[in-house]
């Protein structure tokens, strides 16, 4: 497979990004502030992974999500309500081949199929496991109220009110 390189918007004299998902730096030359002129090398930029997995890169100074540098140059503008995914559900995969425009429900919905939803315990602030949701649903359905239930769990009661209402938890069922 060839990778194709094209100019990065915004960027043509000092950037190309390709199909497979890398950046290049072109060499151009650029102005010191002490007035002396510096040779800036080609070379290819590595990124880092976010908290997310995304992977970032540092172009002039600034963090750019490489997905969307890819979607740009080789898709065009993202249409407004619009947002990259990616089709194999894996956030350091920028490969073309791999990313589209879609609906921010569409990219929710590319979470589930793909299994990188967090749920109920897998989410960092959770504040009950599936167990204690569980205990909730059971003593709810006994007839115990929220709030009761609440002091009991040691949460707040809204966090027992939307889990009895099944705004959250649906997973859990009793």
């Amino acid at each position: 497979m060839i990778e194709v390189w094209r100019s990065l918007p915004g960027f043509e004299e000092t950037h190309s990004v390709s199909d497979l998902g890398r950046v290049c730096r072109l060499e151009h030359t650029i102005m010191r502030s002490n007035g002396r002129k510096q040779i800036m090398r080609s070379k290819i930029i590595k990124g880092a992974p976010d908290t997310h997995g995304h992977i970032q890169v540092r172009i002039c100074g600034k963090l750019y999500l490489l997905h969307r540098l890819i979607a740009l140059t080789f898709i065009g503008p993202c249409p407004a309500g619009m947002e990259v995914c990616h089709d194999d559900g894996i956030a350091g995969n920028a490969r073309l081949s791999n990313l589209r425009y879609d609906t921010h429900a569409g990219n929710m919905a590319d979470r589930n199929r793909h299994g990188t939803e967090a749920r109920g315990s897998e989410k960092k602030l959770a504040k009950l496991t599936e167990a204690t949701a569980l205990d909730a649903l059971l003593r709810s359905k006994a007839g115990e109220s929220n709030a009761s239930i609440a002091r009991y769990l040691g949460v707040n009661s809204s966090t027992i009110s939307v889990l009895i209402s099944r705004k959250t938890w649906t997973h859990v069922h009793v």
